[in-house]
């Protein structure tokens, strides 16, 4: 029992040090990058993108001209209103880097 605690206690801290002399090598982005990186990954997440997808799989299905009008609509109304959620969360999540 005793030997798995001194194992444990040394793998802890090679990962540590490992980690903190990685971590003091990155470079942060600048809020630019950061910005796109972060609108790019967030829309496709299902918290964003989510009802996106939905609408556009029932464009796929729908063969009526009248409802594909409705649905293309509402796609994009949704596009644009995940799209400003996204801006202001990477905003948010970018404001501390470096211009």
């Amino acid at each position: 029992m005793q030997i798995k605690k001194i194992q444990l206690l040394i793998l802890t801290t090679v990962l540590l040090a490992t980690t903190t002399s990685w971590a003091q090598k990155m470079v942060p982005s600048t809020r630019s990058e950061c910005t796109r990186k972060c609108n790019s990954t967030l829309l496709k997440t299902q918290k964003f993108g989510g009802e996106l997808t939905k609408i556009r799989d029932a464009i796929a299905k729908e063969t009526d001209p009248e409802k594909l009008k409705e649905l293309r609509q509402k796609e994009k109304e949704e596009l644009e209103r995940a799209t400003e959620k996204v801006a202001d969360a990477c905003e948010e999540i970018c404001q501390h880097n470096p211009d």
